[in-house]
């Protein structure tokens, strides 16, 4: 068996700062002193547009995913990128690509092959082929996932 080697992490992080201030503002129940107090969070980032968000709170889920600047997908890629630029690598390097995502906006195909997907690394038997090997634990059993941790430690 090959050793599987970790080259870089990558993170990717949407435009749009949601802060305490924000959520207060929303008027759902809490304000920032009860936020920061008990979660410790100051902000975080969405993909939504801050002004769809003030408009509508979310509301409708799949409303949301149709404002949303990006798909997990592409967030994913970004990442990808990210952690390819910081390692020295090019997408055509990629062994293996593993998504940890746990919302996917689809079952099949899976979040890690539509993350690779855009990187035609090698020849592929059809478009609905990854360029590279994929998977996630959504895309296949959890205990597969178990089995590699003695050896990750993860």
């Amino acid at each position: 068996m090959r050793p599987l080697y970790l080259h870089g992490l990558g993170h990717f992080h949407p435009e749009n700062v949601i802060d305490n201030a924000l959520l207060e503002g929303l008027d759902i129940g809490t304000n920032q002193e009860w936020i920061l107090e008990r979660v410790g969070i100051r902000e975080r980032r969405t993909v939504l547009p801050l002004d769809y968000l003030l408009r509508t709170r979310n509301a409708d889920v799949r409303a949301g995913q149709e404002a949303a600047l990006y798909t997990n997908a592409e967030t994913g890629r970004r990442a990808a990128l990210h952690a390819l630029e910081r390692a020295g690598l090019q997408p055509k390097d990629i062994g293996m690509v593993v998504a940890g995502g746990c919302v996917p906006e689809m079952a099949i195909p899976a979040e890690a092959a539509r993350i690779a997907r855009p990187w035609a690394s090698r020849p592929r038997p059809s478009t609905s082929t990854p360029p590279a090997p994929a998977s996630g634990p959504s895309s296949t059993c959890c205990g597969r996932w178990r089995a590699c941790r003695p050896t990750c430690w993860w």
